[in-house]
């Protein structure tokens, strides 16, 4: 799925988390601190109406599923384990992609981010940050524990967060169905970027 410029893949917003660097005092806490539903709204290309996606975590297991708006597809995201799947109900199908040794797209993925204020979204109080370095990098609103908000980038906002519910996971929702085949794919190249690997 290619990204129209200026826009992020629907699904692949909330996997900006994975190339950012780890928690510190200074730097925004990057993947949510207990289980939470959320649903975005996310810009489609020029001319073309929103759509909805839906997010959920898992945090006991680390897992992470985002239900795009295309129907009967969704993706299970193990970033512990480096895998993942994509989930299709017609053909009860789960493409397995391990992603072990693929570096983020877009570089190192230590860098780092500087705060750039505060915002309320769905609610929520979020702070704003940017990595430094890049005056085109997306501004992204985590609140205190983790929940990206909202993604904007060209002075657009490209996603964001219109409803969220912390609430336990049901652990059938991450599990792939019994009954489905699993292809699992290894990447073509170990060294290219997960952003462009086919």
């Amino acid at each position: 799925m290619r990204c129209p410029a200026a826009r992020l893949c629907l699904f692949a917003l909330p996997l900006i988390a994975a190339a950012l660097p780890a928690h510190a005092a200074d730097q925004p806490a990057t993947t949510p601190a207990r289980d939470v539903d959320i649903t975005y709204r996310v810009a489609g290309p020029p001319g073309a109406a929103s759509a909805e996606q839906r997010v959920r975590w898992d945090i006991g297991r680390g897992l992470e599923r985002i239900d795009p708006p295309t129907p009967g597809l969704h993706i299970i995201v193990d970033a512990g384990h480096h895998r993942i799947a994509s989930v299709r109900d017609a053909e009860k199908l789960a493409m397995e992609i391990d992603q072990s040794g693929v570096r983020p797209a877009g570089g190192d993925a230590a860098a780092h981010y500087t705060r750039r204020g505060s915002d309320t979204v769905a609610g929520l109080a979020c702070g704003v940050w940017q990595a430094d370095g890049s005056g085109a990098a997306p501004l992204l609103c985590f609140t205190d524990d983790g929940v990206l908000l909202r993604v904007a980038a060209a002075g657009q906002t490209v996603a964001e967060a219109v409803r969220v519910r912390y609430a336990p996971s049901q652990a059938a929702d991450f599990d792939i169905p019994d009954g489905y085949r699993r292809v699992v794919r290894e990447p073509a190249d170990p060294g290219q970027p997960s952003g462009t690997a086919p």
